[in-house]
């Protein structure tokens, strides 16, 4: 071990911590002048003490720092200390790596297990229960909203509504003290992968309470759900376009972006003058011919798809003996917009586009979308927006990919055609199937149950 040059000073009662200020400087060529911030988080707050380093240079040589220096700061124990660290960071503060305190820490400092890079005293990690965690992850996802522009959040009473349309699901909790702080799900179902039926999973409502954030919680659930996927050909989920600390995570783990982003185009039913043709009907819950008929004719054209029969409630047709339209219907359960554009509450009440601000609203998704020719589409969309209209449902959502070729097609018959922008979903793929996703040059057919 090379020397250490070290000067402890005594702990000051103007630190509830009880911390006490340590400068440190090092022989090792890399580590000449530095200088370190300590830190010491509590499950409340973070108290910063010392100077930042001198130089970015501690991030790239940081194995060197932990490997000879064994005496950063010494901390007094505080009994509701729940999570101690040391923080190496630059000058800028933007770049930042977090430890775990090495075996030969100071005296009278708990070393807790790790998860990773993170060390966190008591931070659970486990499968959730559907009766004892599921009013807890209820409120968790209140709390959790998504997006940044617009801001909403699923309004649920069963937080497992969504996984039970799939094959299998399940859902895995960050706890500690008892509390539930994170939770992501995982989805498991049989989808088109380049003309073969595929296992693939789904990753679906991760949240991490906006009060335990930046700490590697939501990595650490992300890397422990990935350990149980291994099975899968392509693991995949589904990020609103400005939910950046979302997509960073992702990128970090290993996730792809892929370069079409999922355009959601929206239908108002209200605003559909059209009548329903009379050889309209929806077949539910979507029966296997059809539903069989209408995987055929959109394979072919896709990298990705879900089977009909699996992915919906039901099956609207065009047509009396041969189709000549058809798309599956999703029905989503009901959303609360938390933030908007001030124009929002205006649409809300002057054109029914939704529910204002506050207030829930009920969804349609309709996916696997075909049509032999416009005519016949604008037909399907109008008999869609009849039946949303019966049930009360404001909005009718179509998603698709930048570079579906029936994209622009459709769009003419959706709010798009009077300057209102889709919303825009970017689609993270990790696993043996992003590169088939990737090199392909067929689109992605968005999945209505992945909402």
């Amino acid at each position: 071990m090379l020397p250490v040059r070290q000067r402890l000073s005594a702990p000051s009662p103007g630190h509830g911590a009880g911390l006490a200020r340590q400068r440190l400087g090092h022989d090792h060529p890399h580590l000449g002048s530095l200088r370190w911030l300590a830190v010491h988080r509590t499950g409340a707050a973070t108290i910063r003490h010392g100077i930042a380093p001198s130089r970015r240079r501690c991030v790239q040589h940081s194995d060197a720092l932990e490997q000879h220096t064994t005496c950063l700061a010494r901390l007094e124990a505080r009994p509701d200390c729940s999570h101690q660290s040391w923080r190496v960071a630059g000058r800028d503060g933007n770049r930042s790596q977090l430890f775990a305190r090495p075996a030969d820490h100071p005296p009278g400092i708990s070393t807790a297990p790790v998860k990773g890079r993170l060390g966190v005293a008591a931070l659970t990690i486990r499968l959730a229960d559907p009766v004892r965690d599921n009013a807890a992850l209820c409120a968790l996802a209140r709390a959790c909203p998504q997006g940044q522009r617009l801001r909403f959040y699923h309004e649920r009473t069963d937080h497992w509504e969504r996984c039970r349309h799939f094959e299998r699901a399940e859902v895995w909790v960050a706890e500690r003290g008892g509390t539930i702080i994170g939770a992501g799900s995982l989805a498991w179902k049989h989808v088109w992968l380049e003309g073969e039926l595929r296992l693939v999973t789904y990753f679906l409502d991760r949240m991490v309470h906006p009060d335990c954030r930046r700490q590697g919680i939501g990595r650490a659930l992300l890397e422990e759900e990935l350990a149980s996927c291994a099975d899968s050909a392509l693991c995949y989920g589904l990020v609103l376009e400005d939910n950046v600390a979302n997509r960073r995570l992702l990128e970090a783990t290993g996730f792809t972006p892929l370069p079409w982003p999922i355009l959601y185009h929206a239908v108002v039913p209200r605003w559909v003058k059209r009548q329903p043709a009379p050889e309209f009907h929806l077949v539910e819950p979507a029966a296997e011919r059809p539903a069989a008929w209408l995987d055929d004719a959109l394979r072919s054209d896709h990298a990705m798809m879900d089977p009909s029969t699996q992915c919906g409630m039901g099956l609207f047709v065009l047509g009396a003996r041969v189709p000549r339209a058809a798309g599956v219907l999703y029905r989503h359960g009901l959303k609360v917009v938390t933030h908007a554009p001030w124009y929002y509450s205006l649409l809300a009440s002057w054109t029914g586009l939704g529910a204002r601000i506050g207030e829930p609203v009920r969804t349609w998704i309709i996916g696997n979308l075909w049509y032999e020719d416009e005519r016949a589409l604008a037909e399907l969309l109008s008999g869609i927006a009849a039946a949303a209209l019966e049930e009360g449902v404001p909005l009718v959502l179509i998603p698709l990919t930048v570079n579906d070729p029936r994209r622009p097609v459709i769009a003419r018959h959706t709010i798009t055609r009077w300057g209102i922008a889709p919303t825009r979903v970017q689609l993270y793929a990790y696993g043996e199937g992003a590169g088939l996703l990737l090199t392909s040059r067929r689109a992605v057919l968005p999945s209505p149950r992945d909402g």
